[in-house]
Order: structure tokens, then sequence, then C-alpha cells
């Protein structure tokens, strides 16, 4: 079976990325906006998930990302 862990949900500072890896052996992926690397850069606020499948199985995981707004009080 496919194993996949994107973390824990987080909070990201303005123009902050997160690497997320989904990376397994001879497997195939498929993340939220329709991109098939073993790897996502997320750089915004919001839920992204990824589906990770070969010869074994399906596994997914799910991450959402929120942005620190700052502002001058």
């Amino acid at each position: 079976m496919p194993t996949v862990d994107l973390g824990n949900d987080t909070v990201l500072c303005f123009n902050e990325t997160l690497n997320l890896d989904a990376t397994n052996a001879n497997s195939t992926y498929l993340w939220s906006d329709n991109s098939t690397g073993p790897t996502y850069i997320a750089s915004g606020s919001g839920t992204i998930w990824v589906q990770v499948t070969n010869n074994c199985g399906i596994a997914s995981d799910t991450i959402v990302i929120d942005n620190i707004i700052l502002s001058n009080v």
C-alpha cells in the first residue's frame, strides 16, 4: 500500500512556501490542482489534497494552510 502524510495543518507568513512530498515508489499522483508530480509547492491558503496510487492500492491525505495577514495597527 502507498503511504502519504502531508503533515499537520499549518500557517504560512507572507511570501512563504511549503514543500509537500508524497513520493512513493512506482506510484502515480493526483493533487487538488490536477498536477501529477510527487511533490507540490504550496504558496497560499487553502485545502490541498493528494491521492497516491500504485499496484497495491490508493492512499490520500489533506492539509489546510492559512496565511498570516500582517497589518499596521
